[in-house]
């Protein structure tokens, strides 16, 4: 039996997509939530006693909370992070997700998936190709056949580090583009130009942290980074719309309540992964600098 750990959209529809395959069973705070008789079982996280396998895909804020207690209760062989972020440990520090499980004595083996992938289209069966990278290779296997059937494909990645910084690393530059799509009267032009600006700068990120640079050019990396960055079902996208219609942080946060690419801000400065590109967006968003700022920094 495997356990989905979250049961927002994105844990219901992999929970989902599982049961065509296996036996799984779904782990939420508010068990009423969630959807009935979709093939999985739904457990109050309150009442959960581990598991073998998780898989966890609520948001990345929630992990130190929900997860350690299920570490030391029962420690799992694998355990597959679905979910774009970094840890924030008891002291307040950023962690990668892979650290915070070492710091705390996980002895398992560890799992990243990744790639362009709303949930809204796993429900409806839309063909969709994910980067999963592990630490094992009985790790990847087991995760690849509960995962790799009907219209979803798991397409191995050696490189669990790169793709846990290209999955936070997007959510910054889809604020960015969101707000640019204002402030540049929603210029194809300007936007690609960009989108191009920020790949190279997450090559740059990469090199710095010990990724794979080729990672950048995988599901995982470019992949993800033009759904978020493209589509307006990104909330990441769309709280830059607000941002470049004149709403400040504030207000913006009041109608999309969770925002990854905001937290992603702080954590990568705290890392180490300072760029040019994260100190621009960070400006953007506290209303620092504008349009006129933001095009020099495309155009040199």
């Amino acid at each position: 039996m495997v356990s989905v750990v979250g049961g927002g959209a994105w844990g219901q529809a992999l929970a989902k997509h599982i049961s065509q395959q296996s036996n799984v069973q779904l782990v939420c705070r508010n068990p009423d939530t969630a959807t009935k008789d979709q093939g999985y079982e739904i457990i109050d996280l309150a009442h959960f006693n581990g598991a073998e396998d998780i898989i966890y895909t609520a948001v990345s804020s929630a992990f130190c909370e929900v997860m350690k207690p299920i570490i030391e209760m029962t420690m799992p062989k694998n355990v597959l992070i679905a979910s774009k972020g970094f840890v924030v440990d008891e002291d307040g520090t950023s962690l990668f997700y892979h650290d915070w499980l070492s710091n705390i004595g996980f002895t398992g083996a560890f799992g990243i998936l990744s790639g362009p992938s709303f949930a809204s289209e796993i429900n409806k069966e839309g063909c969709t190709c994910l980067n999963l990278a592990t630490t094992s290779d009985t790790c990847f296997e087991r995760f690849h056949s509960l995962l790799n059937h009907h219209s979803v494909s798991t397409i191995r990645s050696n490189d669990y580090l790169g793709v846990e910084i290209a999955g936070a690393f997007k959510n910054m530059v889809a604020i960015l583009v969101g707000w640019l799509d204002v402030k540049a009267n929603d210029s194809a032009n300007t936007r690609f130009a960009l989108i191009v600006k920020a790949l190279r700068e997450l090559e740059q990120v990469l090199e710095i942290k010990g990724g794979d640079v080729s990672t950048v050019y995988d599901y995982a990396g470019v992949g993800d980074l033009m759904l978020t960055c493209l589509n307006h079902q990104s909330r990441n996208w769309r709280f830059g719309q607000l941002l470049g219609s004149g709403l400040t942080k504030d207000q913006a946060l009041k109608r999309i309540a969770t925002v990854e690419g905001l937290n992603a801000l702080g954590h990568f400065n705290s890392m180490d992964c300072k760029s040019p590109l994260i100190d621009l967006i960070e400006k953007v968003v506290d209303q620092q600098v504008g349009i006129d700022a933001v095009l020099e920094y495309i155009s040199n």
